[in-house]
């Protein structure tokens, strides 16, 4: 393993000059890390496995570039959120990535008479939504609380919440079994809405339970959500230990305040276009964001956010990596194998 670290170290170095952000090297020298051990174990002894091991083995080294460039889109993401940096930057940041896995696996696998090259062939833009201000309502900049975040999107991952001032939180409501985008006009309680062009619609609501109607023991925090098929969910933290000061709502991981969440499946049972709204937003207090698959461009609108960097509240957009397209080819003694990938980070999520 030693040989094997001082070897990425020199590859990294050779192409340092290249990189655009600092540390991006490392962090693409790890994927590829990953990528090369995992051909280790299914390449040992290739040359005494049959014809559909190896065939196998192609489509391992699929998913494997496919899973390495999902890594490589998160963390160029992570990176340049709130930063400014533009699409084509973006991209550059994702090809080099790709580019570097793909050397760092043929040169490994050459040994093993093996040949693997994985080419970018195409990338969606996308948009960061953020709120960043822990002590501002989810409202849009002018502070309307009931607002439309996109139209039409066609997908949204990295969905999460921080909640800093739960007593901001309105008490038990009317918490129907399925309440319509206009019902939730007349109730209290912060609700996320996603609404497909059939009219179903996914929503999630947060409240705090005091008066037993949600059947706690004691008093706690509830998200509850109703699914396109109209079925309610809950998952709730109680206030039994002196009081809850904050708590996180990581919707596309399906987390409430770090426990498992089996309630948050986003967009469960609608289609997968569909708009994202905010309902009584000024009833919440903290930070959020979230990615969709759809290009600044399409959802930036002056009345409800304000570009990064401006002296303006958030929310605000940037500009994302949603996903992309790689084309993988293959070879190896009597195999040639080609094939395109589609590369979301999270799929599971839309």
């Amino acid at each position: 393993m030693a040989d094997l670290r001082e070897w990425m170290a020199d590859e990294s170095r050779s192409r340092g000059q290249i990189i655009l952000v600092t540390g991006f090297a490392l962090a693409v020298s790890f994927v590829a890390l990953a990528l090369v051990l995992n051909s280790v174990i299914y390449t040992e002894n290739l040359a005494t496995r049959s014809e559909a091991a190896k065939a196998s083995d192609a489509v391992k080294v699929k998913s494997d570039m496919a899973d390495a460039t999902a890594a490589i889109i998160s963390y160029v993401n992570e990176h340049n959120a709130s930063g400014g940096t533009s699409y084509e930057t973006l991209v550059e940041q994702v090809r080099i990535g790709v580019n570097n896995t793909t050397q760092y696996a043929r040169e490994f696998q050459v040994a093993n008479g093996q040949a693997v090259d994985a080419t970018l062939v195409a990338t969606d833009e996308g948009t960061w939504i953020n709120q960043s201000f822990e002590a501002r309502n989810f409202t849009d900049k002018t502070y309307d609380a009931d607002w439309t975040l996109v139209e039409d999107a066609d997908g949204a991952r990295n969905l999460r919440l921080h909640v800093t001032d739960p007593d901001a939180i309105e008490n038990t409501g009317n918490i129907s079994a399925s309440p319509s985008v206009d019902d939730l006009d007349d109730l209290h309680n912060f609700t996320i809405v996603a609404e497909d062009t059939s009219g179903a619609t996914w929503t999630m609501e947060i409240v705090h339970e005091d008066n037993d109607e949600l059947g706690l023991s004691e008093s706690g925090y509830v998200v509850s959500v109703v699914d396109g098929d109209d079925d309610r969910h809950t998952c709730d933290v109680l206030d039994d230990t002196g009081g809850v000061e904050s708590f996180w709502v990581n919707v596309s991981a399906g987390t409430f305040n770090g426990t498992e969440c089996r309630a948050l499946r986003f967009g469960e049972d609608i289609g997968p276009t569909y708009d994202l709204r905010f309902r009584n937003s000024n009833n919440v207090k903290g930070t959020y964001r979230v990615l969709v698959n759809e290009s600044q461009s399409d959802v930036r609108d002056g009345s409800t956010y304000n570009a990064p960097g401006s002296s303006g509240p958030p929310p605000i957009t940037d500009e994302a990596i949603y996903g992309a397209k790689i084309f993988v080819e293959y070879e190896e003694r009597r195999m040639e194998y080609e094939s395109d990938a589609r590369v979301v980070p999270g799929e599971t999520d839309d």
